[in-house]
């Protein structure tokens, strides 16, 4: 199999999934395509009013995600200026107590942690978008998949891949 060069991790993902459709195959076993709706199985509900998959493809989606790290970064400036509003008035011991509190914290960590957030989210989608899309070339190399498959995976890995390099163009870290 050949895989474009890159880092070991993905490399050792796409040859452990060529890998496990041989192994398939070799038992007489129908190799099934994953979806975008495979989860692992048996969950249940974690409300009455939200479906499983409703939770995990929507609840949990990268655009859902990153919208909840703009909430995060708000809710931590404004803990910001509320404390930076009490420091006179409430005693350090308390401050303390409460945590999270240090001047260094909402400085440097409250600046620091959401973007830490937001580039694993969208190192992963960059991530998983090139292995689909790596498939999908060895799939139409075997057969197994047309070449407007591929180009359409190539189109989202390419809008990937511009979201990612426009976060780390604007990402800074603070110290």
């Amino acid at each position: 199999m050949s895989v474009p060069d890159g880092n070991t991790a993905l490399r050792c993902a796409a040859m452990l999934l060529a890998a496990t459709a041989l192994a398939l195959r070799a038992v007489g076993a129908a190799a099934q395509e994953p979806t975008l709706h495979d989860h692992p199985g048996d969950l249940q509900p974690v409300h009455p009013d939200e479906s499983v998959e409703t939770t995990l493809h929507d609840r949990f989606s990268l655009d859902r995600a990153l919208g909840a790290a703009v909430s995060v970064r708000g809710a931590l400036t404004s803990f910001e200026e509320l404390t930076t509003e009490v420091r006179r008035r409430v005693p350090k011991r308390r401050l303390a107590e409460i945590g999270n509190t240090e001047p260094e914290m909402q400085t440097i960590g409250f600046h620091n942690l959401p973007g830490t957030l937001e580039g694993t989210l969208r190192l992963q989608d960059w991530t998983i978008k090139k292995l689909r899309w790596e498939l999908a070339v060895e799939r139409r190399n075997d057969g197994r998949a047309t070449e407007l498959q591929v180009r359409e995976l190539r189109q989202t890995f390419d809008a990937a891949d511009e979201a990612f390099r426009r976060f780390w163009r604007e990402f800074g870290i603070a110290d």
